[in-house]
């Protein structure tokens, strides 16, 4: 149980929707989804927007699980298989409180598969593998995590999913299907990690916006 793969890897074995790898709005590119990060995916790799400065590519449990353990596959737009680099572990059951995984990890970007396995199982609903940036050419990554559902997340209901209204999803609900009670901004600018933001008027009150899920 402690080796069981969670669900990002590429495959029948991917049991998690493309909407749960994301990144930070401003390394978001849709040249590269980050859903490309998942392991074992043919011709693909994720990559950040900018690769001089720090980023990460965030994992969405969903449930809480206890983490034993994470794969990363890397590789430079060169063949400069001997870059090794730092990469470190945060971790949030809710979004509010972050936890920082110490020791930090060292990886190698040959093209290889590398598993590092966690001294102290770590319990997380949402995953962020960050890596330093300051590299001198583009970096590309896919990655899984290795561990087992928590007692308290087995009781609810074993398939809840991101439904896709999240910018970053690639295939998700349609703008037209997300309405508001003023048009003061567009609607679309609701959608989670957007880097604007939707805003009614000030002076109006009750105000809502609505999503037709389409089924």
């Amino acid at each position: 149980l402690v080796n069981e793969d969670i669900g990002f890897q590429y495959g029948k074995s991917a049991t998690l929707p493309d909407e749960s790898l994301t990144t930070s709005s401003d390394q978001f590119d849709q040249a590269g989804y980050p859903h490309n990060g998942r392991l074992y995916k043919p011709w693909k790799f994720w990559s950040p927007s900018y690769y001089d400065e720090p980023f990460y590519l965030e994992l969405i449990l969903v449930q809480n699980y206890y983490i034993f353990a994470a794969s990363v596959h890397g590789r430079l737009s060169t063949s400069n298989n001997n870059f090794t680099m730092e990469f470190s572990i945060s971790y949030s059951e809710n979004y509010a409180t972050w936890k920082q995984y110490n020791p930090n990890f060292r990886f190698k970007f040959n093209n290889i598969i590398e598993k590092h396995t966690l001294v102290k199982s770590i319990e997380a609903r949402i995953v962020r593998i960050k890596f330093p940036g300051n590299y001198d050419e583009m970096p590309y990554l896919k990655v899984e995590l290795h561990g087992v559902i928590t007692e308290k997340s087995s009781a609810y209901c074993r398939k809840p999913h991101p439904l896709g209204l999240s910018s970053q999803a690639e295939h998700g609900i349609p703008d037209q299907s997300i309405t508001a009670s003023s048009i003061s901004s567009q609607t679309s600018y609701a959608r989670l990690r957007n880097s604007r933001f939707w805003c009614g008027p000030r002076s109006r009150p009750n105000q809502w916006i609505s999503v037709d899920l389409g089924h």
